[in-house]
């Protein structure tokens, strides 16, 4: 399985699936929304050489009119997120408003370490 199906699959039913790679649909106008994004993929090097892993720089950003609501599914999203990987690192997490849309936003980063196959494969 993917670590894109992994994010969708714990992600989805926080938002009623609507959760997103890279940008929000333009014509989306139910809110909650989730959008995520990898900032960064790199391999796990260790002092043997390259490990059968991937550390992703996780981007979650949440979408929603109001200030209380995005708190709230904040911590859905750690639960799930951190249920789904063993090994997920919260980096940060920052409150943010978008004026233009009039939405409220909130910016998750985990640090993501999830196993790609063996290398060459």
């Amino acid at each position: 399985m993917s670590i894109e199906t992994r994010i969708f699959e714990a992600l989805g039913p926080l938002v009623e699936g609507r959760c997103y790679p890279v940008v929000l649909p333009a014509s989306l106008s139910t809110w909650p929304a989730i959008r995520y994004t990898f900032a960064a993929i790199v391999p796990d090097n260790t002092v043997c050489g390259a490990s059968d892993q991937d550390v992703y720089r996780l981007q979650i950003d949440l979408y929603g009119p109001d200030y209380d609501g995005l708190s709230a599914l904040r911590l859905a999203v750690f639960a799930v997120i951190e249920a789904a990987f063993e090994s997920a690192e919260r980096q940060m997490d920052v409150p943010d408003f978008e004026p233009d849309a009039r939405l409220h936003r909130r910016t998750i980063d985990y640090l993501v370490w999830f196993a790609t196959g063996p290398r060459g494969a």
